[in-house]
């Protein structure tokens, strides 16, 4: 019996065939999946087959069966925030970074709201998509009050 997955990106099968007798025919066997690492956040479905190959008088000619593996996947995306929390003094600037989680599968924008209380946040020139916290991606922000000076001195834009 032939023991087959459609998928090897997603799931890898240990024994690709297992054979039976007259003899051995009632003894269950295990079959061995390996779910394969990838950097995408989405769990996938494999239908595993199994396909009967015996001589053609056999009343096992051409029968078969699937078995549905699920794939967990263990990347989850999210937004990096380092540090997750800080403290700015009236007049000052304070930095922290942004990063995703997992690589994306296209462009990502981060909209940052919620500047209140006379803070008002100032954006460095770095491209966020397609860049993770694995390899150092992130936007830089500065917390600034308007009027006062940030890290550039006189000229920071609000």
């Amino acid at each position: 019996m032939a023991v087959t997955s459609p998928d090897t990106g997603a799931v890898t099968v240990g024994a690709s065939t297992l054979t039976f007798t007259s003899t051995n025919w009632a003894t269950p066997r295990t079959v061995t999946l390996t779910a394969q690492q990838d950097l995408d956040g989405a769990d996938e479905e494999v239908d595993i087959a199994h396909a009967a190959s015996t001589a053609t008088n056999s009343p096992y000619t051409g029968v078969s069966a699937d078995f549905a593996a699920a794939v967990d996947d263990d990347e989850t995306p999210a937004i990096t925030l380092s540090p997750t929390a800080l403290s700015v003094n009236e007049a000052d600037t304070a930095t922290y970074t942004v990063a995703l989680a997992t690589p994306p599968t296209g462009a990502v924008t981060v909209a940052i709201t919620g500047a209140q209380d006379g803070i008002s946040t100032d954006l460095e020139p770095q491209q966020l998509a397609g860049r993770g916290a694995a390899d150092g991606g992130g936007r830089r922000g500065r917390a600034r009050r308007p009027g006062g000076a940030g890290a550039g001195g006189a000229g920071d834009g609000p």
